[in-house]
C-alpha cells in the first residue's frame, strides 16, 4: 500500500510538473476493484474509452502503474472547469463511465478538480467510498460485476457493428452474381431470405469469439479456441440452411478480424496493429494445411490466390481501401 500511494504522489507530481507546459491534463485510470484493475477487461476499457476523448489533444501519455493502465492528455486552449464538466457527464451518463476514472488538473493547480456529487457503488445507490470504508461487498462480487457488465455491454456493440456489416454487404445492389434483396444472382440455392436466416444463427458465435479473445488474452491459445467456435458457427448456419454455405467464408474473415482487432485493443495497440495480427493468425492457422479445395489448387498451381491470400498478407486490399473512405455512413458507402 505504501508503494502505491508513493507512486501515486509521484505520479501526480509528474503531471503537475508537465502542466508548466499545457493549460489542462485528462487523467484516464481504472475504477476497478482489486487485481481486476489489471485485467484484459480493465485494457479494453481503457482502449474504449481513449475513442471518446475527443479533445484535440496537444501531448499523450500511456502509463502502466500499480493503479493499472492510466493515459494522460495535454490540452491548451480550454478551460478545466469545462474539461471537468464534461469528463463527469461521460462518468456519469456511459454505461460503462462508473468503472472510470476522468481526473482534471489545470495549470497552476495542486490537486485535481473536485466534482460536485458523490460517485455511486456498482452494486447499490449509497456512496462509493461508504461501501468501500465498511466493506458492504464481497471484493470477488465486485471483480465478477464489473468484467461482466464490461463484456457484455461491449458483446452488444460488437453485435450491433456484425449485424450492420453483414446487411451492408448482402442489401448492396447491384454485386456481381450475389445474392441482393432484388436478386439471387448466380445462384441457385441461396435467396435473401435464407442470407438473413444464417446470419441471425452465426452472429452470437462471432460474440463469443470477442469475448473469448478478451478472457484467453494469449496469441496462440485463441488459435486453437476460437476456431473451435469458428466451427460450432459454421455448423449452425449450415444446419439452418440445409447444408448451403451463406458465410463460411465470412465466419473466417470476420472472426479472425474481431480477434485480431480485439486483440490490439486489449494490448493498447492502434487498428493498423490488427492486420499484422491476422497476418500471424492466418499464417499459423493454415500451417501445414493440405491444399484440397478448388480455390486452394488453383492458389498453388498459379498463385492466383483469393480471400485466403488477403488473410495470409494481412488484408492489403483492405488497407489500401480504407483511406479512400471519406465517413462510414450507410449513404455514402453505397453511393
Amino acid at each position: 500500500m505504501d508503494k502505491m500511494i508513493l507512486e501515486k504522489d509521484q505520479y501526480y507530481q509528474n503531471i503537475i510538473t508537465n502542466l508548466e507546459d499545457y493549460d489542462v491534463c485528462i487523467n484516464m485510470s481504472v475504477n476497478a476493484p482489486g487485481d481486476s484493475k489489471y485485467s484484459n477487461e480493465a485494457k479494453l476499457l481503457v482502449s474504449y474509452f481513449d475513442k471518446l476523448i475527443t479533445y484535440d489533444y496537444v501531448k499523450k501519455e500511456v502509463h502502466n502503474t500499480l493503479k493499472g493502465i492510466q493515459i494522460n492528455y495535454y490540452l491548451n486552449g480550454v478551460k478545466g472547469s469545462l474539461v471537468k464538466q464534461e469528463m463527469i457527464r461521460l462518468e456519469d451518463n456511459h454505461p460503462l463511465g462508473r468503472f472510470i476514472d476522468l481526473d482534471v488538473f489545470e495549470r497552476n493547480s495542486k490537486k485535481s478538480l473536485s466534482r460536485e456529487t458523490l460517485r455511486k457503488c456498482y452494486l447499490c445507490d449509497l456512496p462509493a467510498f461508504v461501501c468501500q470504508r465498511d466493506n458492504n461487498h464481497r471484493k470477488i462480487d465486485l471483480e465478477i460485476y464489473f468484467k461482466r457488465e464490461i463484456l457484455n455491454y461491449l458483446g452488444d456493440v460488437i453485435s450491433n457493428l456484425i449485424k450492420e456489416s453483414i446487411l451492408l454487404e448482402l442489401n448492396l445492389d447491384p454485386k456481381f452474381g450475389l445474392v441482393t434483396p432484388y436478386t439471387n444472382g448466380s445462384h441457385n440455392d441461396m435467396n435473401y431470405e435464407l442470407m438473413l436466416k444464417a446470419a441471425d444463427k452465426i452472429i452470437p458465435y462471432l460474440r463469443e469469439i470477442f469475448k473469448a479473445t478478451v478472457r484467453i488474452g494469449n496469441l496462440y491459445e485463441l488459435i486453437t479456441n476460437n476456431q473451435v467456435i469458428g466451427k460450432l458457427a459454421e455448423a449452425v448456419m449450415l444446419n439452418t440452411t440445409n447444408g448451403v454455405n451463406c458465410y463460411k467464408g465470412l465466419i473466417y474473415n470476420l472472426g479472425l478480424m474481431i480477434t485480431a482487432s480485439t486483440y490490439s485493443l486489449v494490448n493498447l495497440q492502434n487498428f493498423d496493429y490488427s492486420y499484422c495480427v491476422a497476418k500471424e493468425l492466418s499464417k499459423q492457422t493454415f500451417k501445414g494445411e493440405e491444399l484440397n479445395t478448388f480455390g486452394q489448387k488453383v492458389y498453388k498451381k498459379y498463385n492466383f490466390g483469393g480471400i485466403r491470400k488477403e488473410a495470409l498478407q494481412g488484408y492489403p486490399s483492405i488497407r489500401q481501401t480504407i483511406p479512400m473512405l471519406v465517413d462510414y455512413q450507410d449513404k455514402t458507402l453505397m453511393e
